[in-house]
Parts: C-alpha cells; sequence; structure tokens
C-alpha cells in the first residue's frame, strides 16, 4: 500500500474538518432555536471557576485534529 501524498492528506483534513465544523455549528444552531432544551449539571460544577484563559485551549481543539489526521501514517493504528 503506498503512502498518500500530502496534498491528499491536506484535502481529506480540510474537508473532515469542514464536515464538523457544519455539524458541529448545525447542532447549536439547532439548540439555539429551540424553546424546550433543559439544563442539567452536578452541584459541584457550580463551583469551578471560570479562567478565561481556558478558552484558547478549548478553541484550539479543532487545529488539533486537523495536524493529527495530518501526521497520522498510513495503516498504523493508534488505538489505545
Amino acid at each position: 500500500m503506498s503512502k498518500p501524498s500530502k496534498y491528499y492528506a491536506a484535502t481529506i483534513s480540510v474537508a473532515l474538518s469542514l464536515l464538523w465544523l457544519i455539524v458541529y455549528g448545525g447542532c447549536s444552531w439547532i439548540t439555539a432555536h429551540r424553546s424546550d432544551v433543559g439544563t442539567w449539571f452536578y452541584s459541584w460544577e457550580r463551583l469551578i471557576p471560570f479562567v478565561p484563559l481556558m478558552i484558547i485551549p478549548y478553541m484550539s481543539i479543532n487545529l488539533f485534529l486537523f495536524v493529527g489526521r495530518s501526521c497520522a501514517r498510513a495503516g498504523t493504528n493508534y488505538a489505545f
């Protein structure tokens, strides 16, 4: 089995990233327009302080997904 080209890997990575953004954004949009969506949480979760700088790692998850797909070798299983 030959190794896919970097262009092919980048194309697939971009396509999957766009698919993720469309699905995630679509679900968020649908949920935002519903009035019957409840809230569920544990009481201890209210005790966790909000740290504004932690938004940066959360927002960079898409970047990690993109880079991870680009770095993976064909035929290699990275499952735990």
